[in-house]
C-alpha cells in the first residue's frame, strides 16, 4: 500500500547537509506534487535563513520519499531516534540529490531536475542525475572548492561563445563531483555558467572516489577536422582549417586573430565549423583545387589554408579559380610581372625557403594570394607582391574582388 502524505503531517530530511531539518506538509498540487514549509533546520546547520519566512516549497511526491521519512516525535511511536549525519556512503548505495533544503534555497520554487533521474550505482556507490545547473548552483558548488587544475581563460571563453549562440548540449560529459560534493571535473563549465548567466542542462556525478581523478582527462579532446570526418565530411582536415580561417575572415576582415585582440575566444566550435561546412559545399571544390597546388605544385602552406583563398575566389568565378590554379600549377607562358609568375616565385617548393608555419606567415600568404589574384584578375603586371601587417605601411587584409 503507498504511503500516504495526510496534510499537517510532519515529516524529517534524511541525510545530507540539512539533515534533520523538519517540515510539514501542506497538501498536494493538482499534478500531485507534494507542498510543504520547513518548521525546524537540521540540527547540523540550523535553518537557512531563506526558510525562515515559512514559505511554501513544492517537490515530486517519489523524490518527497527519496529524500524524507515520517516525524516519529509525531507519530506515537516514542521519542525519535537521535539524527546522526552520515556522510559516507554504504557499498551499493546511490548519492541522492543535493538535499531538498539546499537546492531550493538555490532555486526557491523552480524545480531544478525536472527531467532529471538517477542510475542504480550498483556496486559503484555513484550517484549520476541530469541537473538544470543554474549560475546560482555553479558558483555554490565552485565555491565548495576541490583539487582542480588551473582554470583555462580560453576554454571559459569557448564554453560562453557556445552558451550563447544555443550550443550547448547534453553530450555525455559529466559534473564530477567527490564525496564531499566537491568539483572534481567541469570547473569550465560551471564557471561559463556563472559568468553567462544562462542555466543548462548538465549531466551530475556525485560521489566519485579519489581513486579515479588521475584517470580523468587523459584522452584526447576531438577536433573540428574529427568532428567532420564523423559527419562523412572527405578532406576532414583540410575542411576544418579553410572553415576555421573563412569564419574568422568574415566575422573579423581578418585570418589571425586571437583572444587578445577581440577580447574573447575566437577559434570557432565544432558545432559551427560543420555547420559552415554543410552551408558552403563549393569548400569540397576549393579543397579539391588545394590538393592539385600541395600534390602537383608541391606549394607550401598546405591544402586548407589554400582552400581558403581558393574558396574565397570560387564564389566569385568557379573556371577563373580553376585556370588560376592551373597557371599556378604549371607556370607557362608567364610574362615578366605577372601575378602568378610572383605567387610561384614566393610559395612553389624549394624557392620558398623562409616559409614558416605560424599564423603571421599564413596571414601574409592569404593576403598575397589574394592580392595576385585581384592583379591577375585585372590584368595588371606587378613588380612584387607583399602585405604588411604593421608598421607605417600597415595595409588593411585585402578582399577578393
Amino acid at each position: 500500500m503507498a504511503q500516504r502524505v495526510e496534510p499537517g503531517s510532519e515529516w524529517v530530511l534524511r541525510r545530507g547537509v540539512h539533515a534533520g531539518t523538519v517540515i510539514s506538509v501542506e497538501g498536494q498540487s493538482d499534478a500531485g506534487s507534494v507542498k510543504y514549509r520547513v518548521i525546524k533546520g537540521g540540527d547540523n546547520t540550523g535553518s537557512a535563513s531563506e526558510d525562515d519566512d515559512g514559505r511554501v516549497h513544492t517537490t515530486s511526491r517519489d523524490r518527497f520519499f527519496t529524500l524524507y521519512e515520517p516525524n516519529r516525535a509525531t507519530h506515537g511511536n516514542g521519542t525519535q531516534a537521535p539524527f546522526r549525519q552520515n556522510n559516507r556512503r554504504q557499498k551499493g548505495q546511490a548519492m541522492l540529490l543535493e538535499p531538498e533544503a539546499e537546492v531550493q534555497q538555490l532555486l526557491g520554487n523552480k524545480q531544478p531536475v525536472g527531467d532529471g533521474h538517477y542510475v542504480h550505482p550498483g556496486t559503484s556507490g555513484l550517484g549520476i542525475a541530469v541537473e538544470m545547473i543554474t549560475p546560482q548552483m555553479a558558483q555554490a558548488w565552485l565555491d565548495r572548492g576541490g583539487s582542480n587544475r588551473k582554470p583555462s581563460e580560453r576554454a571559459i571563453l569557448r564554453l560562453m561563445h557556445a552558451i550563447q549562440l544555443g550550443e550547448w548540449d547534453l553530450t555525455g560529459e559529466t559534473i564530477k563531483l567527490d564525496g564531499d560534493g566537491k568539483v572534481r571535473d567541469g570547473q569550465h563549465r560551471l564557471w561559463a555558467v556563472v559568468r553567462t548567466g544562462i542555466t543548462v542542462p548538465s549531466i551530475v556525478v556525485r560521489g566519485v572516489p579519489e581513486s579515479a581523478f588521475d584517470k580523468i582527462d587523459t584522452g584526447k579532446s576531438r577536433s573540428m577536422a574529427d568532428v567532420l570526418s564523423i559527419h562523412g565530411q572527405p578532406s576532414a582536415t583540410a575542411l576544418a582549417t579553410a572553415a576555421r580561417g573563412l569564419m574568422l575572415i568574415e566575422t573579423y576582415g581578418r585570418y589571425d586573430v586571437g583572444s587578445a585582440k577581440t577580447g574573447r575566444t575566437a577559434s570557432p566550435s565544432n558545432a559551427q565549423g560543420v555547420a559552415y561546412v554543410e552551408a558552403h559545399p563549393e569548400m569540397l571544390h576549393a579543397v579539391h583545387e588545394a590538393d592539385r597546388l600541395r600534390k602537383e605544385g608541391r606549394f607550401v602552406g598546405g591544402s586548407g589554408l589554400w582552400a581558403i583563398a581558393l574558396t574565397l575566389f570560387w564564389r566569385i568565378d568557379p573556371e577563373q579559380t580553376r585556370v588560376f590554379v592551373g597557371s599556378l600549377i604549371e607556370g607557362a607562358n608567364l610574362e615578366t610581372g605577372s601575378p602568378i609568375l610572383r605567387l610561384r616565385n614566393m610559395y612553389k617548393g624549394g624557392t620558398a625557403r623562409d616559409w614558416q608555419s605560424n599564423n603571421t606567415a599564413r596571414q601574409r600568404l592569404l593576403a598575397t594570394v589574394i592580392k595576385g589574384w585581384n592583379a591577375w584578375r585585372r590584368d595588371e603586371l606587378v613588380q612584387g607582391l607583399s602585405w604588411h601587417d604593421s608598421g607605417r605601411g600597415a595595409e588593411k587584409f585585402p578582399v577578393a574582388e
